[in-house]
């Protein structure tokens, strides 16, 4: 048995495949060329595009020629266009016809056959319950919201999954359309205090000693405080840091989709400082997102609010007697900005929206579903040099109807797609491609037991008992009259951000007698 040292938390997950022996081999179907919405190599650059008329509807019969495609203020000359409808499949493609020779490459439509049960909707929820600046009110409504989603919106057909940031429970789920299911992961979101310190904080001095008459006075220096202020800014940059992990993991998972895939992350702001750890981190899931097709529609769980508001609970007096309203209410606002900031900026360059000043989130779920029933692609030839360093590129793609609102990202790193996104040890075996995969495989019923145990010989170990039902095994002919079957095993231990920390992969024939 296989021993395994692991650290806290850790997640073991097992496939298993049949192999089947004295048969002629099926060969693999060939996937059309284009396997991802999006591609960012030195031949060609792919951007999908939403474009809706002034009532939110999605509009479907535009040519190149309604386009003008920018990269870093340059017009480039569009040599593929496809719209894919929401649909997915031949009937819902189109592909346009040009005059030009440059312009006679066609996309082909998204491969079919992608996961099992290919039709509905993939809907993903990130709820950012693990950001330190949580309130027990935006908790509250983040959850209101999704119980509303699920009971009232959430269709027979759609395959949703609910992430949340706090720890790593809820990383290895799987899509599903079992309401119940999606309930009970909504229940566990909670709301838990923290330490990191915030404007929105009651305005005190804890560290005060009150006197009458003339406020309050401090015991403690000015270096004090601001040795205790980088320690709350460095918590909240790490819990900043987290959630946007959480939200890379998930994008890596959908990569797998070769659709345009929507991913609604729900949070009270992303607090990332130009130049800091927290905003390099958000920029670089910006960009995976848009090597991905993964659009990030950004909601504050914060409903409508008045951010400078000064309550009963504030003290407006805490040194000397000075009136400190006016730099409370300042600050509050400077935050909330800032807040804000980072959601905008994670929705506006991966092609999304921000969501704010809601109260009820559900419908502003349902208004984005209804809108994002299709998409174009567009893609251009680079000129020689964009992949040279890892300088941004703008991209700017302009409508030349008044009429019509366009969204898609906002541009790309100079690095081709080798270059970019998670590799993991074992991604070309089939199995542990079934591993990553967010879509459950209905080929083989396996029940699967996991047994965590400990001993002074072997340390840790995990031991795994499965079962598969008889009906799905298939047994070929073997030599001194046995019938013979293969089982292919891969174990793959990942840690909480889905890194492979240890793999083995074993094959076990199994010979009965006829």
């Amino acid at each position: 048995m296989k021993k395994f040292h692991f650290a806290f938390p850790v997640f073991l997950l097992l496939i298993f495949s049949i192999s089947i022996f004295g048969q002629d081999p099926q060969p693999a179907p060939t996937p059309p060329e284009l396997e991802e919405t999006i591609r960012i190599s030195s031949d060609l650059v792919l951007i999908d595009a939403l474009v809706l008329d002034k009532d939110n509807k999605q509009v479907t019969d535009l040519t190149p020629d309604d386009f003008e495609v920018y990269q870093d203020g340059k017009l480039q000359e569009i040599t593929n266009f496809t719209y894919v409808g929401g649909g997915n499949n031949a009937s819902d493609t189109k592909t346009s016809e040009n005059k030009k020779e440059k312009r006679s490459k066609k996309i082909p439509p998204p491969p079919m056959n992608v996961r099992s049960g290919n039709s509905g909707r993939v809907i993903t929820f990130v709820i950012d319950d693990g950001n330190c600046l949580s309130t027990p009110q935006g908790v509250s409504s983040a959850k209101q919201s999704m119980r509303k989603f699920i009971d009232d919106e959430m269709l027979p057909s759609d395959k949703v999954a609910i992430y949340r940031t706090r720890g790593g429970s809820s990383l290895l789920q799987m899509y599903t359309s079992n309401k119940k299911f999606l309930k009970r992961l909504v229940s566990k979101v909670r709301w838990t205090p923290s330490s990191c310190g915030t404007a929105f904080d009651a305005a005190r001095d804890q560290s005060t000693l009150k006197a009458t008459g003339s406020g309050a006075r401090t015991f403690e220096s000015e270096e004090t405080k601001e040795f205790k202020k980088d320690i709350a800014d460095n918590q909240r940059e790490n819990q900043v840091i987290g959630s946007i992990g959480v939200l890379g993991f998930v994008i890596d998972r959908l990569k797998v989709l070769p659709e345009r895939k929507l991913v609604f992350f729900i949070s009270e702001g992303i607090a990332a400082t130009s130049g800091n750890r927290a905003y390099i981190a958000l920029r670089e899931v910006s960009d995976k997102a848009s090597r991905s097709s993964v659009v990030i529609y950004t909601m504050s769980q914060k409903g409508l609010t008045n951010p400078g508001f000064i309550s009963a609970q504030d003290e407006i007096l805490p040194n000397g007697g000075t009136d400190t309203t006016s730099s409370i209410t300042e600050g509050r606002l400077d935050e909330e900005r800032a807040l804000n900031d980072g959601m905008s900026y994670l929705a506006y360059s991966t092609g999304g929206k921000f969501i704010r000043t809601k109260n009820f989130l559900a419908p502003e779920i349902e208004k984005v579903l209804e809108a994002e029933t299709g998409y174009y692609l567009l893609g251009y030839q680079p000129e020689s040099g964009t992949f040279d360093g890892k300088d941004f590129h703008n991209i700017e793609i302009k409508l030349k109807r008044d009429d019509l609102k366009i969204s898609s990202r906002k541009g790309f790193y100079g690095r081709d797609e080798k270059d970019s996104g998670t590799r993991f040890k074992n991604a070309s075996n089939p199995l542990y491609q079934a591993i990553a995969s967010p879509f459950s495989e209905n080929g083989i019923d396996i029940r699967l037991t996991t047994l965590v145990g400990n001993n002074a010989q072997k340390g840790n170990y995990i031991r795994s008992l499965f079962h598969i039902e008889g009906k799905d095994l298939t047994f070929a002919d073997d030599k001194n009259g046995m019938k013979k079957t293969v089982l292919d095993v891969v174990a793959v231990t990942l840690d909480e951000k889905g890194g492979v920390v240890e793999e083995f992969n074993r094959t076990y024939p199994i010979r009965i007698p006829q």
